[in-house]
This record gives structure tokens, C-alpha cells and sequence, in this order.
């Protein structure tokens, strides 16, 4: 259990792909996202080695430990279409510039589980695909992402100890 940021692409491609929605199973017409370019993914291991990422398990998952005590576990088997990333142990400054410096590596959407689906990004417009169910908000400093993600952070933290009081 941990609180849970996902990473997607901002750019989608034109043409349109009949899926079916998992949950309705009714088949529509979507926008796929498109992969990351090559630059953008050696980009975003760049962040991940240089964040001193453990190589992925063979489920995808790779754990980071930052020096100020702060961790992360990220979910990138498919790396080029997007991540995800787990925090357990808080909002640490190493964790923060992590997770922005991930962000900015393929101009990513970052969309955390918390109240108000805020779709953070670097620049400006790059949510614009997100607007209808996620506002975007502009991050340009780990303290500015601290301030977005302290809120559901914290909420998160509530929902654990609570449980684990419950059941613990």
C-alpha cells in the first residue's frame, strides 16, 4: 500500500483505434498516446540510474532508496508508454526532485491519486489533452511539487493508519 503517482504522455496520436473500455466493455473510438522517442526514454533511465535505481524484477518493478530517507518503488515494464511510482515513506526533498526530474524527462503528465486530479506538468499545455476530468497545474520546483502533493500525501497517510490500526 503506498501513495500512487502515475506518469502518461501528453501527446496523442491522430488517427483513431476501436478499443473496448475493461470495465463496460463497450467498444469505442480512442486516441492512442504516443511512445516515448528514443531520446526521451534513454532521458528517463538517465533519471532512474541516476536516482540509483535497483534493475527492475522481472514484474517490472524497481526500488529507489534516497539518502534523506525517502523511498520510491516504480512500475516500468512498459516505460515507453508511461510508469508508475509508490511512495511509502514520504515526501522527502530527494524524493521530490526525483519525481519532477521524471517528469520533465519526456514531458510527462503527472497524474497523482488524490482528491482534485490535478494533472502536473513542466509547461505549460501539455495537460490540455487531461482538461475535461483533470486540471492542469504548472510545476516548476520540487518545493512547488511538495505543496501539490502534500495534501494527498497526507490523506494517504490518514487511509493507511487507519487501516492498519483497524487491522494491524
Amino acid at each position: 500500500m503506498g501513495f500512487d503517482i502515475f506518469f502518461v504522455r501528453s501527446r496523442f496520436r491522430d488517427e483513431k483505434v476501436e478499443k473496448k473500455n475493461p470495465f463496460t466493455g463497450e467498444v469505442m473510438s480512442v486516441r492512442p498516446q504516443e511512445p516515448l522517442t528514443d531520446s526521451e526514454l534513454r532521458a528517463v533511465r538517465g533519471v532512474l540510474r541516476g536516482a540509483g535505481a535497483t534493475e527492475p524484477d522481472e514484474f517490472g518493478y524497481c526500488l529507489i532508496e534516497f539518502e534523506d530517507g525517502g523511498d520510491a518503488e516504480v512500475h516500468t515494464s512498459r516505460l515507453e508508454e508511461g510508469c508508475g511510482v509508490t511512495l511509502r515513506s514520504g515526501l522527502s526533498p530527494d524524493c521530490l526532485r526525483f519525481l519532477l526530474d521524471l517528469l520533465k524527462a519526456a514531458e510527462w503528465v503527472m497524474l497523482p491519486a488524490m482528491e482534485g486530479n490535478p494533472a502536473i506538468v513542466s509547461s505549460p499545455g501539455l495537460a490540455s489533452e487531461f482538461a475535461g476530468s483533470f486540471p492542469e497545474v504548472v510545476c516548476g520546483t520540487p518545493e512547488e511539487l511538495g505543496a501539490i502533493l502534500s495534501g494527498g500525501y497526507e490523506a494517504w497517510e490518514r487511509y493507511r493508519d487507519q487501516i492498519v490500526g483497524e487491522h494491524g
